[in-house]
């Protein structure tokens, strides 16, 4: 039922109500011909005073008693209509009054209600564009920002990629896949997660080489995990297929280059640093990885200051002060020796004291063991 409907019927109540007053009032003014000779109900005084005898002037005549009488009861019927027409003016206005502020309270009261309906409506719209946001976002996560080595750092991260597809109704079955090979690295399948890399990235070839490469950098970060002499060539010709199709992809040449470093070819690898620093000058892994194959062909001066720059981007590493430490106590140059060896460990102390804030007693050990032994 609408307002206006609403503000109709309660009018038509109203008048209703009105009439039925003005009927009332009526009756009460109605003459009464058996009681009172056809003047009306008068009011318990005035009815006494017409039902008792006139007094009549002493010698008046009968004619001038009937005028007499005559003229008191058109004063009492005047009296009387006065009555009743304020009676009606008084209904009346009561009926316009009622008349308003009904139907302004009935409106509000509406109003009210479809307010908070309308509030109601769009929180429920709100929540479900937000839903519809999560689902794509986490679409939009497995297409463009997720991979193996993502997945590895970041478990987190991948678990809630992961559920998310398996519940967006937009998810593509390349998604999917995708979804299921990460599913697969976390069961710790790692051979049956390389083989649905594979398969992602040769269907997504023709359709989307950003996540054909992403497949195969994914396919090569699982397979550099292995760490045969055979899965580390296969590593390699997977970022060789990474690269190929993102020639940008500075992730692929560093983890090239951590690959190739791993079957001896040093300068190779640092070449790959070289191209992933170009296109990411910021990424402190990049420099410490460059720095650890400077450090092992003993470009130590070279090394050093890759040590500095990951350091400086990244403060609170403890591998790097340790790996620069180790690289101040080998230098050791002919004027310097004792200086080096001292910023070496010093080096090994902040080493520690980062360790001990990660928790890390592992490499709080080694670090002291190396201490121990740099002051013999």
């Amino acid at each position: 039922m609408t307002a206006r409907r609403v503000r109709r019927m309660a009018a038509r109540v109203f008048a209703v109500a009105a009439i039925a007053l003005a009927v009332e009032v009526s009756a009460y003014v109605r003459p009464n011909a058996a009681e009172n000779g056809g003047s009306g109900i008068s009011p318990p005084g005035e009815e006494r005073a017409l039902s008792a005898p006139l007094a009549s002037p002493e010698g008046a005549s009968d004619a001038a008693k009937v005028a007499l009488e005559n003229e008191l009861r058109r004063e009492l019927l005047d009296d009387r209509a006065a009555t009743l027409d304020w009676w009606l003016s008084f209904v009346g206005v009561l009926v316009a009054v009622l008349g308003l502020v009904v139907p302004l309270a009935v409106t509000a009261a509406g109003g009210i209600f479809w307010h908070r309906k309308f509030d109601d409506m769009q929180r429920e719209a709100q929540e479900h564009l937000d839903a519809i946001r999560k689902d794509r976002d986490a679409v939009a996560m497995i297409r463009w920002g997720m991979n193996a080595e993502v997945a590895s750092k970041d478990p987190g991260k991948a678990e809630e990629a992961i559920r998310r597809v398996r519940q967006a109704p937009n998810a593509s079955d390349l998604d999917k896949a995708v979804a299921d090979a990460l599913t697969d690295q976390r069961r710790g399948d790692i051979d049956k997660a390389i083989e649905m890399w594979r398969a992602v990235a040769n269907i997504a070839l023709e359709s989307d080489k950003e996540r054909a490469a992403q497949a195969w950098f994914s396919a090569g970060y699982l397979s550099q995990k292995k760490n045969t002499q055979e899965h580390i060539g296969a590593a390699i010709t997977c970022y060789n297929e990474a690269i190929r199709l993102r020639p940008n992809f500075p992730e692929a040449y560093s983890n090239r280059g951590f690959a190739r470093e791993k079957i001896g070819k040093h300068e190779d690898a640092i070449v790959d640093y070289n191209l992933a620093i170009e296109i990411d000058p910021n990424n402190a892994e990049i420099y410490y990885n460059r720095a650890s194959a400077k450090d092992k062909i003993g470009k130590y001066d070279d090394a050093i200051a890759d040590y500095d720059q990951a350091i400086k981007i990244k403060p609170n590493n403890p591998e790097a002060y340790l790996s620069r430490g180790i690289a101040r106590s080998r230098l050791r140059h002919e004027d310097a020796g004792q200086r080096d060896l001292e910023a070496g460990r010093r080096d090994l102390e902040t080493a520690i004291d980062l360790a001990e804030k990660v928790n890390n007693q592992n490499l709080v050990n080694m670090i002291r063991i190396l201490l121990n032994h740099l002051s013999e």
